[in-house]
């Protein structure tokens, strides 16, 4: 989940940035807040009968679609692309890039990581462990279940893949920092390019889009995609390289076959989705197709108040999206003990308490923490003379 960063401006319509990607962020973070709150619905959705079964399974069907997170990797994509060009316009260096991902994504994940590691060691030192092992919410294994290399793979975000190089199962203590680790790897391959073809950055990156998908599809056709690349940016790096494409798509001047060719491609990566059922793949494509359909309302949209709660979330999504599911799993699981376990008082209750102290929990989190880590890391702040006493202020 990426931060908002100023858009160079729009070639096509004078924007100088894109408005409505924080009312997104509010929409899809609120969406897998719905989705973690559901797992309250799983338990006996099969053996339910009569309309309320039927019911229940529709809303278990509703809420398992698991589109979230690709979204958020196409509206990352665009902000790294936004962010790669005001880097290359100010002569920023790769390790300057790193470290402003670094500070803005690190931080405030650890702090989200003590607060899991906190949270269940102390119900299993009080003897709730079903607290955060049950059929309410999405189970958070105990603290010392992880290896020393497990924790060290959660700890750099590289718990998804660290598996190929020292072995074992991989295991994402907080259940949601799987997408960290592969944005960390989707950083990398951007300092790759800023390194390797500072003044070619868009045309490295689309060439690496080209290899790293014909992989991933030769991969896939041999059966060899989780065996071999599991856990690595080859999975997943078409959602993210969507999202470079709408950049290019607005913000570049282009001829009327590029921006087509472009919006065909994404239109076919679609339709692979669709027919290979793998839903992000889907969802990826349209909502990039989406996001150029729709970018030139983006003003008109920006100026909407009654937006304005939905943005404000958005603003506040990263936070949301890391302090979630321990909330809404606890919510759900007291409610419950408290004998709300019929359907419709799981429907009209637990989901929407669990939901609410979910994202207030996020608010609070970001206030407290993530607010302390946005902008430019203090150790890359310019110094520079002062005119008149030659004493060193911060620029």
């Amino acid at each position: 989940m990426s931060p908002t960063f100023n858009m160079v401006p729009d070639v096509n319509t004078g924007h100088t940035r894109y408005q409505m990607l924080d009312v997104w962020r509010g929409l899809v973070c609120v969406v897998v807040v719905l989705e973690h709150s559901g797992v309250v619905f799983w338990t006996g959705a099969n053996e339910a009968t009569g309309w309320s079964g039927w019911l229940q399974r529709t809303v278990v069907r509703a809420l398992t679609w698991n589109i979230g997170t690709p979204l958020f990797f196409v509206m990352s994509g665009y902000c790294i692309a936004a962010s790669l060009e005001s880097l290359r316009r100010k002569g920023g260096t790769p390790l300057s890039f790193l470290a402003k991902r670094g500070w803005r994504i690190l931080p405030t994940y650890w702090a989200a990581l003590l607060f899991f590691f906190l949270v269940v060691a102390w119900l299993d030192r009080l003897g709730m462990g079903r607290f955060h092992d049950n059929g309410y919410g999405l189970s958070l294994a105990s603290p010392e279940t992880l290896s020393q290399a497990q924790w060290l793979g959660n700890i750099t975000l590289t718990e998804t893949w660290r598996p190929h190089l020292s072995g074992g199962m991989s295991n994402v203590f907080t259940r949601v920092a799987w997408s960290l680790c592969y944005q960390e790897q989707f950083y990398v391959v951007c300092v790759a390019a800023l390194w390797l073809a500072p003044a070619r950055v868009d045309r490295f990156l689309a060439i690496a889009t080209a290899v790293i998908v014909a992989i991933r599809v030769m991969a896939w056709d041999t059966g060899t995609l989780d065996s071999i690349f599991s856990g690595t940016f080859f999975c997943l790096w078409h959602e993210f390289a969507v999202g470079l494409a709408v950049y290019w798509r607005l913000n570049r001047r282009s001829t009327f076959r590029q921006r087509r060719a472009l919006e065909f491609g994404l239109l076919f990566l679609a339709v692979v989705g669709y027919q290979t059922e793998f839903a992000s793949t889907l969802a990826a494509g349209l909502f990039g197709l989406a996001l150029i359909a729709m970018h030139r309302w983006d003003s008109l949209a920006g100026s909407l108040s009654w937006l304005r709660p939905v943005r404000a979330l958005g603003k506040r999504s990263y936070s949301i999206y890391l302090i979630h599911l321990p909330v809404a799993s606890l919510l759900s699981v007291i409610l419950c003990d408290a004998g709300l376990v019929g359907f419709g008082s799981r429907a009209l209750i637990v989901f929407p308490v669990a939901t609410a102290g979910a994202l207030i929990a996020g608010w609070v989190f970001h206030s407290g923490v993530e607010s302390h880590f946005l902008g430019t890391p203090p150790f890359l702040t310019e110094r520079k003379p002062a005119a008149a006493s030659g004493q060193v202020i911060a620029a």
